[in-house]
């Protein structure tokens, strides 16, 4: 199966998308505890779950999934979500039925990538042993944060290279100064937001 059959446009924000989907299939419907070192001295007021937080970060920047495979995945998950929790149940119980939901997905390609998901394994090195002695849901709150700057550090990445190489065309044909210099001001612009989200990055 080829990446464009799959659904994969954008091999550069892939892992982080793949990443963002791992995290909901497994723990989407559980609350997302914050590390106290991130609440900055403020009590956590509101219950949030993962999938609220992740889906509210990306609504903040009007970001959306540029694979086509991820973006479908994350739109049923919405859709999951919400209809599962009207049935009530705890969040291990409603997390299984969103799963299984995935897995007998008519769409072959969703229930595949659904399916390797849930069951994904990881080949430990000794350097991730002691991280691997820690359950995963039990530090969701460091984890998700994490995921979702890396994610939007990936994509003003991506959107630096693209302008870079926009510059680099521009100058190269003697496009417009004006053209020229708008281009580099974008290019300042992004070096001061991925320097923002490295240090943000940084926390966890």
């Amino acid at each position: 199966m080829t990446d464009g059959n799959r659904g994969i446009s954008n091999e550069f924000l892939m892992p982080s998308e793949r990443e963002l989907m791992y995290y909901l299939l497994r723990y989407g419907e559980y609350d997302l505890v914050f590390d106290e070192n991130l609440l900055y001295g403020n009590e956590q007021k509101e219950t949030v779950t993962v999938f609220q937080y992740v889906a509210a970060q990306l609504e903040e920047d009007s970001l959306v999934f540029a694979n086509d495979i991820y973006r479908k995945m994350f739109g049923l998950y919405a859709a999951e979500s919400a209809a599962v929790n009207r049935d009530g149940g705890d969040a291990a119980q409603i997390q299984e039925r969103i799963q299984r939901a995935f897995i007998n997905n008519q769409d072959e390609n969703v229930s595949r990538e659904a399916l390797e998901l849930i069951v994904q394994k990881y080949n430990i090195t000794i350097e991730e042993f002691n991280k691997a002695l820690t359950p995963e849901d039990n530090i969701l709150g460091r984890l998700i944060p994490k995921a979702v700057v890396m994610y939007k550090a990936r994509i003003v990445d991506w959107e630096y290279n693209k302008t870079s190489s926009a510059l680099g065309e521009a100058q190269h044909t003697g496009a417009d100064f004006d053209r020229q210099m708008e281009l580099m001001q974008y290019l300042q612009n992004l070096m001061k937001l991925i320097k923002i989200l490295v240090e943000e990055v940084s926390i966890f």
